[in-house]
């Protein structure tokens, strides 16, 4: 039980992002938030490019309390970053898989209000599309009796 005494905070934000405790995990997504709210899009862009291969794995953790703060920390970094097009599928992909059957409504409140911001980016086209591919899907596991 090493671990419970272990400081982590001095690893580097990426490695803490994929840490296999979520408790690591958490405490990352919640600095990660506060990151993607101060960066300045016109200015720091790169950072934000930086980051971009770890959202799907933030939106798909496994601790539904990881999985609220990271849905918020994903939800800062698609507010805020200068491209939010480019990582939609992928984000789409985990909110459809994971957030929207969650049993925590905080998860389920903060992936429809990414959803919805996902639409209002560009056009609700490609939301649309996806999520109509992942419903057949998702209705027949969570309505089929067993």
């Amino acid at each position: 039980m090493a671990d419970e005494n272990e400081d982590y905070s001095s690893l580097p934000l990426k490695t803490r992002l994929a840490h296999k405790i979520w408790k690591v995990r958490l405490n990352a997504y919640t600095e990660a938030e506060k990151l993607f709210s101060t960066i300045d899009p016109d200015t720091e862009a790169y950072v934000f490019n930086e980051y971009e291969p770890f959202l799907k794995k933030i939106a798909s953790d496994a601790n539904v309390a990881a999985l609220e703060a990271g849905i918020g920390a994903v939800l800062k970094f698609v507010e805020n970053t200068p491209n939010p097009t480019s990582p939609r599928d992928s984000i789409l992909e985990a909110i459809l898989e994971k957030c929207l059957a969650s049993t925590r409504a905080g998860v389920k409140t903060k992936s429809l209000e990414l959803s919805l911001l996902l639409c209002e980016i560009d056009t609700p086209n490609p939301v649309i599309v996806f999520s109509t591919f992942f419903f057949p899907s998702f209705i027949y596991y969570y309505l089929t009796p067993v």
